[in-house]
């Protein structure tokens, strides 16, 4: 049996399908072994039910603060906890996740904020020394001119 493409009306589904299935067998998982450990970093052990609660708390923070379905999150997070807690937090709302990596220059950055055009950036409190005044002053003014921006967490 041969396929024809795949028409972008389909993929939308596709990928809405992928998002709900992912979501359905994390609380599924998260229910079922509340208490076993989901993360360890840097010694400290995030059980399933903690990452649920935070998670949950994350979503909500963002559709407290004008988020809707298909708007996107940048992430300038390394691989830390709060890393996931952005994205299932993000995914939960309805919305993408755009994982940016945090040592992107300017003008890298610029460039991606152009295209992505992010309605949440979350970045780690202790990238903040590496992050340079210019990187600020770039998210202020990509917020300004797109009027779409609604928050920066730090």
């Amino acid at each position: 049996m041969k396929f024809g493409p795949i028409h972008a009306r389909q993929k939308s589904l596709f990928i809405r399908l992928e998002r709900y299935l992912f979501l359905i067998i994390w609380t599924f998982t998260r229910r079922k072994i509340q208490e076993k450990g989901y993360i360890i970093y840097y010694g400290r052990r995030t059980s399933y039910g903690e990452m649920g609660e935070l998670t949950n708390k994350f979503a909500n923070f963002l559709l407290s603060n004008r988020f809707a379905r298909g708007d996107r999150t940048a992430l300038l997070l390394p691989n830390c906890p709060q890393y996931y807690i952005a994205l299932f937090g993000t995914h939960k709302a309805g919305g993408c996740v755009v994982s940016l990596n945090p040592i992107l220059k300017e003008p890298e950055l610029e460039f991606y904020f152009k295209e992505v055009k992010p309605k949440a950036v979350v970045l780690l409190d202790a990238l903040l020394p590496l992050v340079k005044k210019s990187c600020w002053q770039l998210v202020l003014r990509v917020r300004s001119n797109t009027h779409k921006l609604c928050r920066v967490l730090v």
